[in-house]
């Protein structure tokens, strides 16, 4: 006990004289810091003191000299600067000179007229005499100046004050008065080696002190240590098993971590069957696990239904599901009427890793009666990819519509339009719509493709075409035209100043679809001539530039024809309700869509025109293959039916995201395979750029923070990627779907 005791008690004052020195090292090292701050402040201080001095005594000899001067009293003015040059014990030298450096007063009478080399006078004269007001500023003082000489030490060993003089309001020469260091320097000195003397006299204090000190804390922790022996073993044991358990959880998080896939858990239910008799009933539901995960504490509650009385709206699967089996589950209930009943509720499940996971699950009953089944077509009832030629295809942009009318108002203005966006997000039907509706009387709308247009010819001919036909050109009164092959501007130019008559006070609206073009094609002096007929107030030309996010660099470019002479407008993603508009109105007579299954489609596209048309046809295509393959199946869409629909489509051939890619550089593939494989859509939707770089050093991706955030910020302006709470997501999630499936990260290295 003894031997313990000493060995900790020995162990103890180690660690006390360890901090017990830590703490003097510490408490020294803080007060020559603030040694060194007093010091500052009073070096600035008396530096500020002394210029002050200087300034003001500066001032007052110059209005002396500059009297003197007037009166042409030069012995009086070389007498009062040796006066002053006497009684200043700081003062080293004071005289005046002019800009070409000759002496025009000075204590020693002697010096008079000479010219001075000097590095100071020559500073004087090349650098402040230009600054010197060249006449006397009557409202406003004068302004001091100070130059500094240094010594071999870069310590300033000579301050100058430079004033100008003048003899009237004309600028005559400049006073420099010199003033030595010394003085200050030695104030300085002595307020260091007082502070040094203090923290030599604590260092021998905090030596002389410790073994003092050591002894008696020798004693104390002896004295502890024999009556907190037991305690302290007990104590320690406990926390060298808590320690050990600490690790081997660590050791079994790691080892689950570096086994698990990016692979999350996936619970879809259907039932055996949607026809049933009224009355008692009973209803297998099979639960299917689509994912390799393991399942666990499998739960369903299914909401109040009016006319079914459930014997239970709580379920719960008993054990664990393993990765793609199946279960069944039986519901029973009563019902009353004859009808067609949505029945919706909330499938919800853990993995191992205790992540919980929900699903919304709905189904229709038919309870003695068929229901309406779906009928095969061929019809095409979404538009995947042109533009859309029918209003009663077109849905939302309103408020855009409404922007761009209000920003045609004043032709006059002749401000350009550009109206950008991502590529597949119905722009091109947007003009269509301008096209078809107008918009107003004085504004003629023209829609020209510039892909189709490879040559300055080209485009102008055949917007000088549409013109004509616009306005049923008829010779004499207007002639169609022929513009010259080789320099079609001039020509164009002037047919189109020649409809100014039958234009009367209206304008063409030209809109120009791939505006992107301009910066890929040689089209001569077309994009001069166009900025110039659009600035120009006698032509009738407004213009509209549509195109991708490359356009709004185009707007930033001084060299660009939409440098400062465009307002932006945003083509950008369709909100829920709009989302569930463009499904629905094309089907409306022919399939019937559950709300939930519309808040899925809005999840998986985030309203992006082409993926919820797509997503609609391929609905169509699945349901098709059904009926083709002699089952049976409702028009009605349930959330099941879409998650298999988008599942479908991130695995085909996309246009929208193959030009995604296409238009992404490397560093942007990169983070974009690595946000695929690290996020999903429930637990982990979005991560910060440490956690992204994380990610990509572990795919064997390599990432710098730069080009990472760089890629990043552009994806993000560009709507691809949304930034919240400090972290990055995809905005569209079957795009995320899409990247992971084509190109997983160990086929994406090969690229590298």
């Amino acid at each position: 006990f003894l031997k313990i005791s000493v060995r900790i008690s020995l162990v103890s004052l180690f660690l006390l004289l360890c901090q017990g020195t830590l703490f003097a090292v510490f408490f020294i090292k803080k007060t020559n810091d603030f040694r060194d701050e007093h010091l500052r402040e009073n070096i600035i201080a008396m530096r500020k003191a002394m210029e002050n001095r200087s300034a003001a005594l500066a001032r007052s000899i110059g209005l002396s000299v500059g009297q003197a001067a007037a009166e042409y009293d030069f012995t009086l003015l070389s007498d009062l600067i040796a006066e002053v040059v006497t009684n200043d014990q700081e003062m080293t030298y004071c005289l005046v000179m002019d800009q070409k450096r000759h002496v025009l007063a000075h204590p020693d009478t002697s010096k008079l007229g000479i010219r001075l080399d000097d590095a100071m006078a020559r500073r004087v004269s090349n650098q402040l005499w230009p600054v010197f007001p060249k006449t006397f500023p009557a409202k406003q003082s004068l302004e001091v100046y100070f130059l500094e000489e240094k010594d071999s030490t870069e310590n300033t060993k000579l301050l100058e004050a430079t004033l100008p003089v003048y003899t009237g309001d004309k600028l005559w020469g400049v006073l420099r008065c010199g003033y030595t260091m010394h003085f200050l320097n030695s104030k300085i000195i002595q307020e260091y080696l007082r502070w040094d003397k203090h923290i030599h006299a604590m260092k021998a204090f905090f030596i002389t002190a410790m073994p003092f000190f050591s002894s008696a804390m020798l004693f104390t922790v002896f004295f502890l240590t024999m009556l907190i022996k037991q305690p302290l073993q007990r104590a320690f044991g406990n926390l060298i098993v808590e320690i050990h358990r600490v690790r081997m959880k660590i050791r079994m998080i790691k080892k689950q971590e570096t086994k698990e896939t990016h692979e999350q858990l996936l619970l879809e239910i259907t039932p055996d069957t949607n026809m049933l008799r009224h009355g008692d009933a009973v209803l297998n539901l099979r639960i299917h696990n689509k994912s390799g995960a393991v399942a666990q504490r499998v739960g369903l509650h299914i909401e109040e239904v009016e006319d079914i009385s459930w014997v239970s709206t709580n379920f719960v699967l008993p054990g664990q599901m393993r990765g793609h089996s199946s279960a069944e589950l039986r519901l029973d209930f009563h019902i009353d009427q004859i009808g067609r009943y949505v029945i919706n509720g909330t499938l919800t499940a853990l993995d191992l890793n205790e992540r919980s996971y929900k699903w919304p699950v709905n189904f229709v009953l038919h309870v003695d009666e068929k229901g309406k089944p779906y009928q095969l077509t061929e019809k095409q009832y979404y538009v995947v990819g042109p533009r859309l030629n029918s209003d009663f295809l077109f849905v939302g942009r309103k408020q855009l519509i409404r922007d761009i009318r209000l920003l045609c108002q004043d032709p006059t203005n002749k401000e350009a339009l550009l109206i950008i966006g991502l590529r597949r997000m119905g722009k091109s039907s947007l003009l269509e719509k301008i096209h078809r509706d107008g918009i107003n009387e004085r504004i003629i709308p023209l829609l020209i493709d510039l892909q189709g247009k490879a040559s300055q010819h080209a485009f102008l001919q055949t917007v000088a075409e549409a013109m004509a036909t616009e306005l049923d050109c008829v010779p004499p009164v207007c002639v169609p035209p022929a513009l010259e092959q080789s320099n079609p501007g001039p020509s164009f130019e002037q047919f189109l100043r020649s409809l100014k008559p039958q234009l009367a006070d209206r304008y063409f609206l030209l809109m120009i679809d791939e505006a992107n073009f301009f910066a890929r094609r040689e089209y001569g002096e077309l994009p001069h001539l166009l900025r110039s007929l659009m600035q120009a107030p006698d032509v009738p030309l407004l213009l509209l530039f549509c195109g991708t996010y490359e356009l709004r660099q185009g707007a930033r470019d001084y060299d660009s024809i939409l440098y400062n002479t465009t307002r932006t407008k945003n083509v950008s993603y369709f909100n829920a309700t709009e989302s569930a508009e463009v499904l629905t109105r094309p089907v409306q007579d022919f399939l019937e869509y559950d709300p939930q299954a519309l808040q899925l489609a809005f999840q998986l596209t985030h309203g992006h025109p082409l993926l919820l048309q797509a997503l609609g046809d391929q609905l169509i295509q699945s349901f098709n293959d059904t009926v083709l393959a002699g089952k049976e199946r409702s028009d009605y869409v349930t959330y099941g039916d879409m998650e298999q629909a988008g599942k479908q489509l991130s695995r085909k051939e996309n246009p929208a995201f193959g030009n995604y890619w296409e238009d992404a550089d490397i560093a942007q593939q990169k983070v974009l395979v690595v946000m695929a494989s690290s996020l999903d859509e429930t637990s982990r939707k979005r991560g910060s750029l440490e956690y992204l770089l994380a990610q990509a050093a572990e795919l064997h991706i390599p990432l710098e923070r730069k080009e990472g955030f760089k890629a990043l910020d552009h994806l993000t302006q560009e709507e691809q990627l949304t930034y919240a709470d400090g972290g990055y997501s995809f905005m569209v999630a079957l795009y995320r779907r899409w990247i992971l499936w084509y190109y997983p990260p160990e086929r994406f290295r090969e690229s590298l």
